[in-house]
C-alpha cells in the first residue's frame, strides 16, 4: 500500500478583488511554491505576472553639510545613518516595453503606460524588457524615514500619497518620450478637492513639492472599488501551529477514488476571516482532481474561528488563501503531515513563519488620478489653505545639539520641516488650533536620541520637549506607532 502524505503548503496572501480567478496569480502562488518563498517586501511582475523578487534602492541624493562638531551627526549624516537601517526597498516590475503596461502596487497605488513610452539616456527607443522600481509613501513612518515632507516653497501641501518610480533597460535610466503619460492612481479612503501634481527635488536635504507642468493638471476621482492591504499579523489558529497540525490529522482524508487513481496535485483554496474571526466563502481558486477538492474544502469547512488579523492594533476582516498538497508516497496507509517552514511564538502562542506572512484586509475606497510625464518623485496633493489665523511655532531646545524635527498634523495629511534658530526650531505659518506630534530626533556620540510629543498649535511655544536615547528597533517601533 502507499503511504498517504497532504501537506499545507503554505498560507499565502491575497488579493481580495481578484481571488486568484486568473491564471496570473495561479502562476504567481505557483513560484512561490517553487521557490520557497511566500511573502517578500518587493514585487517582481513580468506581463503582469508575478515572479522572483528584485531590489533597488532608490534612496534620494542629498547635499552635504559642513559638520558642527564630534560629537552630534549633521543632517546629512543622521538621515544617510537612518537610509541605511531604514530604506523602504522598492517593488520591482518586469514588463515589456512593447506592451501596454498595467500594475497594482501593495499599497493600492495603480500605474497604467501606454506601450514604447520610454527612452533611453541617450535618447534611443526602448525594445522589448524593462523593469519598473516603485517605492509607495502613504504611512507616517516611511514619510518620516525617507525625510518626506509636505511643502512646496514654504507653502503647506496635504497629501493624498506619495510614491518614487524608477524606469531601467539594460541598466540604463529611462524617461518618458515627448507627448507620453504615466497614469497614476492614488487610492484614498477620504476624498478631498483641489487636489494636483507634484513633482519632488532635493535641496539642502529637504525635498521640495512644485507643481508639475507636465502633468494634466485636473485630478479625476474614481470610482468606489476595494483596495487590498497587508496586516500587521495574519489570522491565526488557536492554540497554535501545533493544534492546526492536530486539526488537519484528525479532519482531513485522502479520497479513496483519488487514491485507486493515483491522484496527485495541489488544490489551492481561500476563505474568509471576520473580525470576530468567523470564517465564511470557502472557494476553490485552483483545484485538481474533483474528490481532491472536495476533500480540502470538507477539511477547511471544519475549523473553528480563528483569531482575526490585525491592522495597526485593530482587528480587521481578511481574506487568507490555503494551499493544499496531496501526494501518493510509501508504503503505509497512515496519513502525516510534512514540516513546514513555520514555527510557534514562545511568547504570544501565534503561528508565524520565516519570511513573515500576511493577510490582507479590504477598504471600500477612491483614487486621485494623474497623468504625467515625469519620472522619480511624484505627489498628488493640495495647498492647505483655511480662513484661521496662522502662527510661526516654535520649539526651544536645552542645548545645540543637531535636531532634524517635524510637526505632523492630526487632521491634515501633512508633515512639516522646522528651520532651526539658536537652540530651537520654527515652523512658519501654519494654521492655529490644531492637534500636532512634534517628531525630532538627532544621534550624538553614536547613540541616536528621539523626541515625541503631542500639542497643540493653540500655544505658539513649546520649550518641555524631552528626548530619550533608543536603538534602532525601538525607533522603528515608536515611528510605526505614528501611522
Amino acid at each position: 500500500m502507499k503511504k498517504l502524505i497532504f501537506s499545507i503548503i503554505g498560507i499565502v496572501a491575497l488579493s481580495c478583488n481578484q481571488q486568484l480567478e486568473n491564471t496570473q496569480n495561479l502562476t504567481a502562488i505557483d513560484d512561490l511554491l517553487d521557490t520557497d518563498c511566500i511573502v517578500q517586501d518587493t514585487t517582481l511582475a513580468e506581463n503582469n505576472n508575478l515572479g522572483n523578487t528584485i531590489q533597488q534602492e532608490n534612496s534620494p541624493k542629498i547635499a552635504r553639510n559642513k559638520k558642527v562638531n564630534n560629537l552630534s551627526l549633521t543632517k546629512e549624516e543622521l538621515f544617510r545613518d537612518l537610509n541605511h537601517q531604514f530604506k523602504k526597498p522598492p517593488q520591482s516590475f518586469l514588463f515589456n516595453s512593447n506592451d501596454t503596461i498595467e500594475f497594482t502596487c501593495k499599497e493600492g497605488t495603480k500605474i497604467n503606460i501606454p506601450p514604447n513610452s520610454f527612452l533611453t539616456n541617450t535618447n534611443k527607443s526602448v525594445e522589448g524588457q524593462i523593469r519598473i522600481d516603485i517605492t509607495e509613501y502613504y504611512k507616517y513612518a516611511d514619510i518620516l524615514s525617507a525625510n518626506l515632507t509636505t511643502y512646496s516653497n514654504n507653502k503647506m501641501l496635504e497629501t493624498g500619497g506619495m510614491i518614487h518610480i524608477e524606469v531601467l533597460a539594460d541598466n540604463q535610466t529611462c524617461h518618458l518620450k515627448n507627448n507620453c503619460f504615466l497614469s497614476i492612481s492614488f487610492p484614498t479612503l477620504n476624498q478631498k478637492e483641489n487636489m494636483l501634481p507634484f513633482k519632488g527635488e532635493w535641496i539642502s536635504n529637504e525635498i521640495n513639492w512644485t507643481l508639475d507642468s507636465t502633468a494634466i493638471s485636473k485630478v479625476s476621482i474614481a470610482k468606489k472599488e476595494y483596495l487590498v492591504q497587508y496586516v500587521d499579523e495574519s489570522p491565526q489558529y488557536p492554540g497554535g501551529l501545533s493544534e492546526f497540525y492536530r486539526f488537519l490529522d484528525l479532519n482531513i482524508e485522502y479520497p479513496q477514488d483519488a487514491v485507486n487513481s493515483n491522484f496527485e496535485g495541489t488544490v489551492y483554496t481561500s476563505l474568509k476571516v471576520n473580525i470576530n474571526g468567523e470564517l465564511s466563502d470557502f472557494k476553490i481558486l485552483k483545484g485538481e482532481h474533483k474528490t481532491l477538492n472536495d476533500a480540502a474544502l470538507l477539511c477547511l469547512r471544519k475549523l473553528p474561528n480563528l483569531i482575526p488579523a490585525k491592522l495597526n492594533g485593530e482587528d480587521v476582516n481578511s481574506t487568507m488563501t490555503i494551499p493544499i498538497k496531496f501526494n501518493l508516497s510509501g508504503s503505509n496507509n497512515s496519513i502525516a503531515s510534512t514540516k513546514f517552514n513555520y514555527s510557534i511564538d514562545k511568547h504570544t502562542n501565534s503561528i508565524k513563519t520565516e519570511k513573515e506572512l500576511n493577510a490582507t484586509s479590504i477598504k471600500n475606497i477612491s483614487y486621485y488620478i494623474i497623468s504625467s510625464s515625469n519620472l522619480g518623485w511624484i505627489n498628488c496633493d493640495r495647498f492647505y489653505g483655511d480662513e484661521n489665523p496662522k502662527i510661526n511655532y516654535n520649539v526651544k531646545l536645552a542645548n545645540s545639539d543637531i535636531v532634524e524635527m517635524k510637526i505632523i498634523f492630526k487632521d491634515i495629511r501633512s508633515v512639516l520641516p522646522g528651520f532651526q534658530q539658536g537652540n530651537g526650531y520654527t515652523f512658519n505659518n501654519i494654521p492655529t488650533n490644531k492637534q500636532i506630534t512634534i517628531f525630532a530626533l538627532k544621534k550624538v556620540n553614536q547613540q541616536l536620541y528621539i523626541a515625541i510629543k503631542e500639542t497643540s498649535t493653540s500655544i505658539e511655544f513649546l520649550n518641555d520637549l524631552v528626548f530619550e536615547p533608543v536603538n534602532y528597533e525601538e525607533f522603528k517601533r515608536k515611528i510605526e506607532k505614528l501611522n
